[in-house]
């Protein structure tokens, strides 16, 4: 096999010889700039003593900048971790008797994240709870999370009834964290639109 040279490669092309030739030096160029480095930090010198020293000293810069940033915090308080902490205790308030408080901990975290998500629902509920459920393989949860999934689409979360955690196999664990799930996941993007 041959190699082509790059005026072979051009020719015949739609490349204008300009950009023939800038294509040709970026190829051949070992150098990565355009200028030595020196001339570089040359320029950049010119530039900074082009500019006035005496514009804002260190400290002013540190003061403005603080007073500023302390201003945009007050302006957007920590949103998600109020609308959190609020999802945790309404999930507290509704299945706390049933489910174990870190699971509805964990429900409530990534229900709030997910709150904006453009993911399906059946996506969205696979995220809340599959941390919690690591150890039934995807497929399964995608089973379990279908039909939870289509009545998210349809009408707002009824109330699982309350059980006994403890009395609940696995699989009944598992769909029964879905519904808490999925109840988690409307209150959360209620929150948001609400907000």
């Amino acid at each position: 096999m041959t190699r082509l040279s790059l005026e072979q490669l051009l020719a015949g092309s739609r490349y204008d010889s300009a950009s023939a030739e800038l294509l040709e030096q970026l190829l051949t160029s070992e150098s990565v700039y355009p200028a030595p480095q020196t001339v570089a930090d040359e320029a950049w010198t010119e530039i900074e003593t082009a500019l006035p020293a005496t514009v804002w000293s260190d400290a002013e810069v540190q003061t403005g900048s603080d007073r500023l940033f302390e201003t945009l915090n007050n302006c957007w308080p920590a949103q998600s971790e109020t609308n959190s902490s609020s999802l945790v205790s309404q999930l507290q308030d509704q299945f706390g008797t049933t489910v174990p408080a870190d699971w509805l901990q964990t429900i409530s975290d990534r229900a709030t994240q997910l709150a904006q998500s453009t993911t399906s629902p059946l996506e969205q509920l696979l995220d809340c709870v599959g941390p919690l459920l690591s150890d039934w393989s995807l497929d399964d949860l995608q089973v379990f999370a279908r039909p939870v999934a289509f009545a998210m689409r349809s009408a707002p979360a009824a109330l699982p009834k309350e059980q006994n955690w403890s009395a609940l196999s696995p699989v009944e664990q598992a769909r029964y964290t879905l519904q808490v799930a999925k109840y988690a996941l409307e209150a959360a993007q209620e929150q948001e639109s609400g907000s």
